[in-house]
């Protein structure tokens, strides 16, 4: 079969539990992009994930986490994990997080990986300000899962529009950090609809992922 495509996919998958809608999700990923794109997808398993700083402490006396983050990185000094991750994200030219929705965001593992692996130097530039982010020309997506309905993430919902949630994540962190954002794959209450329905979503997602290479980037704002 020719290779139509040499795209590098990353997927960092951030549930703890495998026996729900997001693992599906996941694997179809996997499974798709190797038998049609000839893709290699980096598969990380955050809950199994422990990222560490080596060596001394920049400032001792007074612990700023972004200091010591961006000093680490400078020196050569993060973990051997955390420079794993830079050189997957590095190889990447489609970033896809795969979780479910908690609390109006992502789970607390993922946020971690956010903090740990989104660290000035590598991924953004402070004093440039506002575009500053240096993970250009990569693309990043966000796949998640809810709790409620799709009427619930609307602005006469009880959750509120979707895009005052997406907001944060999709502007906040990645566009920040220079990523073309592609539009959210959203399961709405996958736990509560009907076996043909969730179907469906699988289907959908599926059929996406044939021309997800060929998908420009959303605008960032809130509606």
């Amino acid at each position: 079969m020719q290779v139509k495509h040499q795209e590098r996919m990353l997927l960092e998958h951030g549930h703890a539990a495998w026996k729900t809608h997001s693992s599906p999700m996941m694997l179809i990923i996997k499974a798709f992009n190797n038998i049609v794109y000839y893709c290699w997808p980096f598969t990380r398993q955050l809950y199994f994930c422990h990222i560490f700083s080596t060596g001394e402490l920049y400032n001792p006396e007074q612990l700023n986490y972004g200091v010591e983050a961006f000093e680490a990185y400078k020196n050569g000094c993060l973990s051997e994990d955390l420079k794993e991750e830079h050189r997957k994200v590095t190889e990447a030219e489609l970033v896809i997080f795969q979780f479910p929705l908690y609390w109006y965001s992502m789970p607390a593992i993922l946020k971690g990986w956010m903090d740990r692996v989104l660290v000035q130097g590598f991924a953004f530039n402070i004093p440039k300000g506002s575009g500053s982010g240096l993970l250009k020309n990569k693309k990043a997506l966000l796949s998640f899962t809810t709790g409620g309905n799709q009427a619930m993430y609307t602005k006469e919902g009880i959750s509120g529009d979707i895009s005052y949630v997406l907001w944060p994540m999709q502007f906040g962190i990645l566009q920040f950090c220079g990523f073309d954002v592609l539009a959210p794959q959203i399961c709405f209450a996958p736990e509560y609809a009907p076996l043909e329905e969730r179907r469906q979503m699988l289907t959908s997602w599926e059929k996406r992922l044939k021309t997800i290479w060929e998908e420009k980037p959303i605008p960032c704002i809130l509606a």
